[in-house]
């Protein structure tokens, strides 16, 4: 099958041409649309990445790290805006982890 791709703007059209061959030789040709193709908007990975290491006395410690990545529209006021989210989770889960090791 042959694929052709007509781009009309951001959304293009895929369609395919379909041969078929009976037992006889003959050929039947068709046109099939295969649906349409939309542009991914281009994306950003905000994230933030921390870690701590904990002393849990008589000479042991663990070390805490905690992370999240997402992804989001490259636009500054969207990225700060997950950036703060981000890193309020993060400091959340590291509050979190650490008062838990600490038995507070």
């Amino acid at each position: 099958m042959a694929i052709k791709i007509e781009k009309k703007g951001p959304i293009s059209t895929v369609a395919g041409n379909v041969t078929v061959t009976d037992s006889h030789g003959g050929e039947t040709k068709s046109q099939v649309k295969l649906g349409k193709v939309v542009e991914a908007p281009v994306m950003a990975n905000v994230g933030v990445r921390c870690s701590r290491t904990v002393n849990l006395g008589d000479y042991n410690s663990v070390k805490i790290e905690v992370s999240l990545y997402i992804p989001c529209p490259v636009d500054e006021a969207v990225i700060d805006a997950n950036y703060d989210f981000v890193m309020g989770w993060v400091n959340g889960k590291m509050e979190e982890v650490t008062s838990e090791l600490k038995g507070v």
